[in-house]
């Protein structure tokens, strides 16, 4: 099954499998269409009152239920027990607002995080494709857009990473969803929540 056919906000087959979104994080695990995705997240709205930069801001689902499958799909196709964890915590980053800390197009774009050195994803892919297996220890390193090289350990980029860490920025970004976004889990901004009313229905967005 195509996981963005399954999530798109058009396709209201899958609605029913979905438990209550503001007491659960629905997560899917099924076999994907696209061969090289090993998991896709939809990202969360914000209050127009208490916004983040990145995400939509809009009230519709403070009061009301998507029609179509909010989620984070996992393929299983690549469920090891070496990764599936950090796939997860990947997924569950973009669930909770976060975004890669790389670039895709130069070094043009941004996860709106101070603390997370940007670097080029594709300048470095072509890099890794010229190297053969087992990789040298190099591969762990990243040559940032602002001319210094680091360590990539962070949970929001992709291999080759240790990915087990979150910046302070990161977190912060985490704890103002987990505060003021409808459709997550938890006890939320009281002042925020009471005035967060609105009827259009904004764009679905996912995010691998």
């Amino acid at each position: 099954m195509s996981c963005e056919d399954f999530m798109a906000q058009s396709n209201t087959s899958f609605n029913s499998f979905v438990w209550d979104l503001n007491k659960y994080i629905n997560v899917f695990v099924y076999t994907f269409k696209e061969k090289t995705t090993a998991g896709i997240s939809h990202l969360p709205y914000t209050p127009r009152e208490n916004s983040l930069p990145g995400l939509t801001a809009n009230n519709h689902y403070f009061s009301n239920m998507p029609s179509y499958t909010h989620c984070i799909s996992i393929n299983n196709t690549y469920i090891t027990e070496d990764n599936i964890y950090v796939t997860l915590a990947h997924e569950l980053g973009h669930y909770l607002g976060l975004f890669h800390v790389f670039s895709e197009q130069g070094c043009n774009e941004t996860d709106y995080c101070e603390d997370t050195p940007n670097y080029d994803r594709n300048t470095y892919t072509e890099w890794l494709n010229t190297l053969s297996k087992p990789y040298p220890q190099e591969v762990f390193t990243r040559n940032g857009c602002e001319g210094e090289s680091f360590i990539s350990t962070n949970i929001m980029d992709y291999f080759c990473s240790y990915q087990n860490r979150f910046t302070a920025n990161q977190y912060s970004r985490v704890r103002h969803v987990l505060e003021n976004s409808p459709l997550i889990p938890g006890p939320k901004n009281i002042i925020t929540t009471k005035v967060a009313r609105e009827d259009i229905v904004p764009a679905a967005r996912a995010i691998e």
